[in-house]
């Protein structure tokens, strides 16, 4: 072949003469080699000529870029559980491969792998690794969609979507949930438990074991310190825990509604195991620690507590008054639907359990300063932001659930109980101060020859 290359510069020009580029492999141009099968067998991109087709020796032997074999591997790259010959994910349109079944690879579940993430998951199933948000939501057990573990099982399928079979109609409901009316169902403290000064007062106490150990577990014994008028009773089975947390009743001060510790109305504890009274002596009484979730240890106190509430049914309310929610459960700083609060309205308020309590917020919810405010000013039209079931009542407190919220409740919201068939009236901000105003005690005695009686009362004068 020759090349004639003219190069024109100012002041100067050059000519170059034909310049002969030889090559072994153009010397003379020959059909390809047969050798391995008939024709040339053409790489990835290539095609092969059919058998009729003549060869041009004016072409050339060497194919072109797009004909050439492949030299280097395929790009590949690892699934989100590190393993596996996955290659790139590809953003295609799934409905293509259906008729090879591609598409219905994609199981129900997946068992998070060491390195996996949620948008890997998605890429690897989905090719689609921004669909993590969606798959986040059928998975109410996590969290954090930043925080997946090893052996989490993540849902990769709406589990409302589920169709009986060809044209079915999905998930049918026997009847529609209404959180806002509050149901019979068993709600679980599981280890915590709220109770007020006079059951402490009244506790027993682990005061010794049976082995020099500070500490004990399950299965060992424990001997347990009483008063005379609370025995414990061979064959029962008793709680151990320890103060957590005092309960105070809450002052709200001034316009801004500032609250400020008031009197300690109860307890928060926590539940470490539980044990089975076997004998009762007169200074002690001898137990097996039957099951313990953290270490029993001397000076713990030992009773009844109720951690369990099954079937609480709603009760009718009795008495209209308002409140506070003055203590949350497990230490959260804000609840909902589902979670524990307690509330400084109790037993001598004539709060009964089921009773059904109402979160009341009345007034401007902004604040200059950005603070939080739960809003609670008298002439205001007022909104309810959630229901309280009551499950435990001690004197000046309850244990309640929240079955119904529309907003967090937090520490220092008001609360309001009205009595079936009344409207509810416009309450004034909460004061501890006109506490012991709503209620007017009695007590009196008379003889009558050898005998005598005694009685005492009390009178709930009104809630508002």
């Amino acid at each position: 072949m020759r090349l004639s290359l003219r190069t024109s510069l100012p002041g100067l020009f050059l000519l170059f003469a034909a310049v002969e580029l030889s090559t072994a492999g153009t010397a003379a141009a020959s059909p390809p080699s047969n050798d391995g099968g008939a024709g040339a067998s053409v790489g990835i991109g290539g095609f092969s000529p059919p058998p009729q087709g003549e060869y041009d020796p004016s072409t050339t032997s060497d194919p072109g870029l797009l004909d050439r074999p492949r030299a280097q591997a395929a790009d590949q790259t690892y699934g989100p559980s590190g393993q596996g010959d996955q290659l790139g994910y590809d953003i295609i349109d799934v409905g293509l491969y259906a008729e090879n079944g591609w598409e219905q690879t994609t199981p129900d579940y997946h068992i998070v792998q060491e390195g996996d993430t949620l948008s890997g998951i998605c890429a690897y199933y989905y090719g689609d690794m921004y669909l993590w948000p969606k798959v986040w939501s059928y998975n109410p057990h996590i969290t954090n969609a930043h925080w997946i573990f090893p052996g989490d099982r993540i849902r990769l399928t709406d589990p409302y979507d589920t169709v009986t079979g060809p044209g079915g109609d999905g998930l049918s409901f026997a009847e529609t949930y209404d959180p806002s009316q509050p149901s019979s169902q068993t709600y679980l403290l599981e280890r915590y438990a709220f109770i007020d000064e006079e059951e402490i007062d009244q506790a027993m106490e682990i005061t010794g074991g049976a082995e020099a150990a500070i500490m004990m577990g399950t299965l060992d014994t424990a001997y347990i310190s009483y008063k005379p008028e609370n025995p414990p009773i061979p064959g029962e089975r008793l709680s151990v825990y320890r103060k957590k947390k005092a309960v105070y009743d809450i002052k709200v001060k001034g316009k801004k509604q500032k609250h400020k510790q008031g009197k300690r109305i109860g307890w928060l504890v926590e539940v470490v195991g539980e044990v089975y009274v076997r004998d009762v002596a007169e200074k002690s009484a001898e137990a097996e620690v039957v099951d313990a979730v953290r270490p029993v240890e001397r000076g713990q106190r030992v009773g009844e507590l109720k951690t369990r509430f099954a079937r609480v049914s709603p009760a009718t309310n009795d008495v209209t008054l308002n409140g506070l929610v003055v203590e949350t459960i497990r230490e959260q700083t804000i609840n909902g639907e589902t979670q524990f609060v307690i509330v400084n309205l109790g037993a001598q308020d004539g709060i009964r359990r089921g009773n059904t309590l109402e979160v009341v917020q009345k007034g401007d919810a902004y604040t200059p300063d950005h603070r939080l405010h739960q809003p609670y000013d008298k002439g205001h039209p007022r909104r309810v932001v959630a229901q309280l079931l009551v499950l435990q009542i001690e004197g000046d407190s309850a244990l309640t659930v929240v079955t119904d919220s529309t907003r967090e409740i937090v520490t220092g919201d008001h609360v309001e109980i009205i009595a079936a068939g009344e409207e509810a009236p416009d309450f004034d901000p909460y004061e501890a101060s006109k506490r012991s105003e709503r209620r007017a005690s009695a007590d009196g005695s008379t003889r009558s020859g050898d005998g005598e009686a005694s009685a005492s009362g009390e009178l709930e004068l009104g809630g508002s």
